[in-house]
């Protein structure tokens, strides 16, 4: 990363982000994805920069590399917002092993797209990234004539209907795993007071005849889940992670910070008597309270040092999802030193919601106890922008596409007075869903 990049935003087209994901699909580059429940969303293809890090300092190194990169943006228009990174970073800061399906995201991933599609409310922007080195008028012609081929193909795709596989079958590529066995043996470690919490996950393969398509499964996640952070991280050559997370890890901008404390789960009942009661006893439940109580205790302590003011509800109230409901307390601040998304992402992951507590002796003992390769999952996926503003989701409620095989992928936080049957009944309620967005897909 020497040389200075040109960019452009020109007024786009009336088509969906997610649009985009198929016309960069015809062209074989990588593909992003993330739509905040705010009701923006940002689809980019190709990959004119990436920004790698791992191990303990890799989201110091990624914000670092953020601003190299944003300071050698020059734009050759008048108008239209910046380029924002997407991307995101896994459960644990090590590399994944050369083995794994994870192996092409790394550890912390976030890329500078060469075309994006960002749609607000009724405004939307086609934005794009010149060659390195390529400025002033050549540069703009360059990527006017990108943006402008982009959104002819753009408004034929929107007339047309994107290829799905055939049926899905339950792959027996692995025995199934007793997740409630898993839990019992967290149970134990809370008994003898190693832990008070940890959060315990497990995943699932399903093989379709063809391999999913991205957009089809993103499209049906949004219609299933509306009220869920939407994205998709593939990048080039290697497999497509998807997702709809209910759960905000920060956003910061114009100076403010926004987390969500989420955890404790009920379903969701079959009329709006049944639901209310189902959510007045996820209110009055002690076990559910507690474990919310200990990542809004968490969040709180990670963020006073950096907050002038932090606004924290005494109670929590409720967030309710398609097929669950949530214990959710927001909580907002005031920045006091100028903190930007991936300094505060370093101070909050993984939260209590994805780890537990203590956080370095829940992360040893799921590292020696917890089966799966978690990868991305509960880790993060999102956006950053200059004077590091942006927002990250916790990468929950998710899957990875690789070939014709679909992992997906859920957990549950285990406290004292957890029970192993009714934590496997809950991950299961939430893979449930997941599965019925891969059968809607096709």
């Amino acid at each position: 990363m020497t040389g200075t990049r040109s960019w452009l935003a020109l007024p786009a087209p009336d088509a969906r982000p997610l649009t985009l994901l198929r016309w960069s699909r015809a062209t074989g580059k990588g593909r992003l994805l993330y739509g905040s429940r705010d009701g923006w969303e940002i689809a980019a293809v190709g990959e004119a920069e990436v920004l790698e890090a791992s191990g303990p300092h890799r989201f110091a190194d990624l914000s670092a590399e953020a601003r190299v990169v944003f300071g050698r943006l020059e734009p050759v228009g008048d108008e239209g917002p910046m380029p924002m990174l997407i991307g995101g970073f896994s459960f644990v800061d090590d590399a994944p092993a050369a083995d794994s399906d994870w192996q092409t995201f790394g550890s912390g991933r976030f890329v500078l797209p060469i075309v994006s599609l960002l749609r607000r409310g009724d405004e939307a922007w086609l934005i794009g990234v010149g060659p390195e080195g390529l400025t002033g008028a050549p540069a703009a012609e360059h990527i006017r004539q990108l943006l402008f081929e982009c959104g002819e193909e753009l408004m034929q795709l929107e007339r047309t209907a994107d290829a799905v596989p055939g049926g899905p079958a339950r792959a027996d590529v692995e025995p199934p795993v007793d997740y409630r066995h898993e839990v019992a043996d967290a149970l134990d470690a809370i008994s003898d007071g190693s832990l008070s919490k940890v959060a315990v996950a497990r995943s699932e393969a399903w093989r379709t005849p063809t391999a999913p398509s991205v957009s089809t499964l993103l499209d049906s996640a949004g219609r299933r889940f509306p009220d869920c952070f939407r994205f998709c991280v593939e990048p080039a050559d290697g497999p497509a992670f998807v997702g709809a997370s209910p759960e905000r890890l920060v956003a910061v901008a114009d100076g403010a910070v926004r987390v969500d404390a989420l955890a404790g789960t009920a379903h969701r009942g079959g009329d709006d008597a049944e639901d209310a009661a189902l959510g007045d006893g996820l209110l009055a439940d002690d076990k559910e309270r507690r474990e919310h109580g200990s990542v809004v205790d968490y969040v709180r302590d990670a963020l006073r040092p950096v907050c002038a003011t932090l606004n924290v509800s005494d109670v929590p109230g409720l967030l309710r999802l398609a097929n669950v409901q949530h214990l959710h307390t927001p909580i907002s601040g005031q920045l006091a030193n100028g903190e930007g998304v991936l300094d505060l992402a370093e101070r909050l992951h993984p939260t209590p919601a994805v780890g537990g507590m203590p956080r370095d002796d829940a992360m040893e003992w799921l590292a020696s106890h917890e089966v799966l390769e978690r990868g991305w999952y509960s880790g993060g996926v999102g956006v950053v922008g200059s004077d590091g503003q942006g927002e990250l989701c916790v990468a929950i409620r998710s899957g990875l596409v690789n070939g014709t095989t679909t992992r997906l992928y859920a957990g549950a936080g285990i406290v004292r007075g957890s029970v192993p049957d009714r934590e496997a009944a809950e991950v299961d309620h939430k893979l449930r869903g997941l599965r019925e967005v891969l059968v809607d897909a096709s």
